[in-house]
């Protein structure tokens, strides 16, 4: 993967630090940047090939207007195959991981290129984006209001629900302790919302039947363990835990 321009953060690279892929990071000083986007999945009998303009991004996949094309090579036809002996030829350095600008993600790695100002914080992009949002927002520019009448606005695809940002939504419990919930935005049908955990849930607010050779039956009494739904909610979209 790349680092130019300033198009990876410090956290996306720690994400992927995270997932224990064996992910390496290809720079060189100067104008030249990395930018090719080959996805081979290589499989016993086949592969799948997509090359093209497509980032590997919610933008690029699923936002931008890209272009991509999508092979699918039986190994067993030799011309098939020599797509695979081909790419794997002029790429020959990033497949077999010997180009000397090809380095292993690391922490330590990470920590350099955001002292050198080379990845920054999403912290720092998002002030950029900010920035660069105001000054747009008092400018008054003619031109733009013509462009703006000759280019409509585009109507952008929504991404797939597993591609979308998750937000941290804070959620008061009746203790004063804020809780914090994952849930995807926008929030779909789907989603459900924990509310309230305990790790040992006491006997007398389980109510369980004390009679032996009677099956083990009982209701659950949450107020005097001070549960309390503090928003509506469908009730089969609320999780209770209990250990």
């Amino acid at each position: 993967m790349g680092v130019d321009q300033k198009g990876t953060s410090k956290e996306a690279l720690e994400a992927i630090l995270g997932l224990d892929i064996n992910t390496l990071i290809f720079y060189q000083r100067g104008f030249g940047i990395f930018h090719p986007k080959i996805y081979l999945f290589e499989g016993k009998h086949c592969s799948q090939l997509i090359i093209g303009s497509s980032n590997l991004t919610v933008q690029g996949l699923f936002v931008n207007v890209e272009a991509s094309i999508h092979v699918e090579l039986n190994h067993a036809v030799a011309e098939e195959w020599q797509v695979i002996v081909d790419l794997k030829t002029r790429f020959a350095g990033l497949f077999d991981l010997t180009n000397p600008n090809l380095q292993p993600i690391t922490e330590e790695l990470i920590e350099q290129f955001v002292a050198e100002k080379i990845v920054p914080t999403e912290a720092e992009r998002k002030e950029i984006r900010e920035k660069i949002k105001e000054l747009d927002n008092q400018t008054e520019n003619p031109v733009d209001k013509l462009i703006q009448t000759i280019f409509p606005k585009r109507q952008l695809p929504i991404a797939p629900k597993e591609f979308r940002r998750i937000r941290k939504q804070k959620i008061a419990a009746p203790t004063g302790v804020a809780l914090t919930v994952d849930t995807p935005e926008p929030v779909t049908t789907e989603t459900f919302i924990l509310v309230w955990q305990r790790r040992k849930l006491p006997a007398s607010s389980i109510e369980i039947a004390g009679t032996v050779n009677t099956n083990p039956t009982g209701g659950l009494r949450l107020v005097q363990d001070k549960f309390r739904v503090q928003f509506k909610l469908p009730h089969d979209k609320i999780i209770i835990n209990n250990w």
